[in-house]
């Protein structure tokens, strides 16, 4: 499969720690790739610097092969990399289909004037805007629930309109930390359904999760860290039996 993300050497230094050191990652199109370790492993480090939002000491990011590294992460967005944080942030006062047809002026071509003309192309994409918007909820689950108060929704419900949020940018990779943090079981399995969803929808995904479940069984490659070094990277079934991470992260039987 083609490369979709790369770092060679990636380094950030915090004074004298190195929170990443000489990561080499790759991320092909067409997949999903979960990151995982221990607090303090790197993990939302580096979900930081491929997105712009910090600057590598040391190496570089390349995204669809352009060299990123440095630029900022409005930039980084533009280019189709996505991430979702692990707080959602919804305009709670609003229905969810007006937070996710926000999400879609935001990277439309509308202009002021025709906006405030009320133009017929501006009218055009106003209602092409909805549409989609209503599409979108219906296809993380939420199909009749787009008068629902985002701040009225349960923690699942919300991080599923966070998702259709993001899915409006029309993302090339989506970077998801944490998406199940938080929620109950039941909750995870419809969010774990729906992510296999978002994956059969074409999208590229990172994803950084603590509940194993999840990682085992939406994971096309998993990539472990530990002080900033890669220790391990395979399938599911490689990571589950690799006995360095069965006793430093999944545990042992006793």
């Amino acid at each position: 499969m083609p490369v979709l993300l790369e770092t060679k050497k990636l380094t950030k230094h915090f004074g004298g720690l190195a929170a990443i050191q000489d990561l080499d990652l790759v991320v092909n199109k067409g997949e999903v790739v979960s990151l995982i370790g221990p607090n303090g492993a790197g993990k939302s480090t580096f979900f930081s610097l491929v997105t712009g939002f910090l600057h590598p000491s040391k190496g570089f990011v390349m995204f669809n092969g352009e060299n990123i590294s440095g630029l900022p992460p409005h930039k980084i967005a533009k280019k189709g990399m996505v991430r979702s944080f692990q707080l959602v942030s919804l305009i709670t006062k609003c229905s969810a289909l007006e937070n996710v047809s926000l999400a879609f002026h935001l990277n439309t071509g509308i202009g002021f004037w025709e906006t405030w003309l009320h133009t017929p192309s501006s009218k055009k994409k106003e209602m092409d805007i909805l549409r989609e918007a209503v599409e979108l909820l219906d296809f993380v689950g939420m199909a009749g629930m787009q008068n629902e108060l985002a701040g009225n929704l349960s923690l699942g419900y919300q991080k599923m309109l966070s998702i259709a949020m993001h899915l409006a940018a029309s993302p090339k990779l989506l970077l998801l930390d944490e998406p199940t943090a938080g929620m109950s079981a039941r909750e995870t399995d419809t969010t774990i359904r729906q992510l296999g969803k978002v994956r059969d929808r074409g999208v590229t995904m990172m994803v950084v999760e603590h509940d194993m479940r999840v990682v085992m069984s939406f994971s096309d490659r998993i990539i472990v860290l530990n002080y900033g070094h890669k220790i391990a990277e395979g399938s599911p079934y490689e990571i589950q039996n690799n006995k360095q991470v069965i006793e430093a992260y999944l545990g042992t039987e006793q």
